[in-house]
């Protein structure tokens, strides 16, 4: 009766079989954005693992090349009571060590070592280079650590 009343109403109501399939665009739409973030997501995890397994081998990098320069100190200097013999072990230094404890398997350290001298030839100053790399085939992580010392 009330339809009979106002018909401006009337016109107002459409007819259900001309709104129908209006979701189906929607839910398409939906769909689609739900499935790039998807994507995305999972691209940015993958790609946070990788960097977190790189940041460690970085950091046992550190310790590789950390422990290559202390070899490299004990070389140089162990029972050392002349600046010649010091420069002979500084001269024959240039090794690699590969690490078999936990915590560095998978790691290797270069060690080298450089002589400098004043110019008054009365003290020699030595550079003890270590690089120290973690990891294998893409996953690598290296770290170089330098130790500088001298003896008169």
């Amino acid at each position: 009766m009330y339809l009979k009343m106002c018909p401006k109403q009337r016109q107002a109501i459409s007819d259900p079989r001309k709104e129908a399939g209006f979701l189906i665009p929607l839910a398409l739409v939906l769909l689609v954005g739900i499935s790039f973030l998807v994507i995305a997501i999972n691209r940015l995890s993958g790609q946070t693992g990788t960097s977190t397994t790189v940041e460690g081998l970085s950091a046992q990098a550190f310790y590789a090349a950390e422990s290559g320069a202390q070899y490299g100190m004990s070389r140089l200097f162990f029972d050392m009571n002349t600046r010649a013999q010091t420069d002979a072990n500084c001269g024959a230094m240039g090794t690699t060590i590969n690490f078999t404890a936990p915590g560095l398997a998978l790691c290797s350290a270069q060690v080298s070592c450089t002589r400098s001298v004043d110019a008054s030839n009365t003290t020699s100053f030595y550079i003890i280079n270590s690089l120290g790399r973690c990891g294998a085939a893409q996953l690598i992580g290296e770290r170089e650590i330098e130790v500088s010392a001298s003896m008169q």
